[in-house]
Parts: structure tokens; sequence; C-alpha cells
């Protein structure tokens, strides 16, 4: 299958409702990356869609506050 037309099923797959959330500027644009990405890796990309966070989600893993602590002196 061409990457055009792997493209044009996940687009068609995407809610076009959340435009710009993901980073991209539409479905389309989206579903364009995926279909060249999977083109560069030879095969399908492996993922599952769950309701459920993940468990780390919510975390931020801090080594070290020097930077931000510089970005926001008064926090």
């Amino acid at each position: 299958m061409s990457a055009s037309t792997l493209a044009e099923r996940i687009d068609a797959a995407l809610p076009q409702t959340q435009c710009t959330r993901c980073g991209y500027a539409d479905c389309r644009s989206y579903a364009e990356a995926i279909a060249i990405g999977e083109k560069i890796v030879g095969r399908p990309f492996e993922w599952s869609y769950s309701d459920e966070t993940r468990a780390g989600d919510h975390i931020w893993w801090i080594s070290g506050v020097g930077k931000f602590s510089s970005h926001y002196p008064g926090w």
C-alpha cells in the first residue's frame, strides 16, 4: 500500500474534531506523518488505545531544578 493510500485510510479513521491538539495543522497532516513513518521503518506501527491514564503521566521527575529556578525565580 502506498503512503498516500495509507494516509487516506488513517485520515478517514481520525475524528476531524480536535484540530491542532496533536501538534499538526489537521488530521490529514497527522495521517501523512504516520504513513511516512511506517514507510521509513518498513512495517506498521504497533499501537493501542486505552481510556485509562498511564501510571506515570502525572509525575514530573526532576533530577536538578537549576534551569527551572533560573527561568522561574519567584516560584
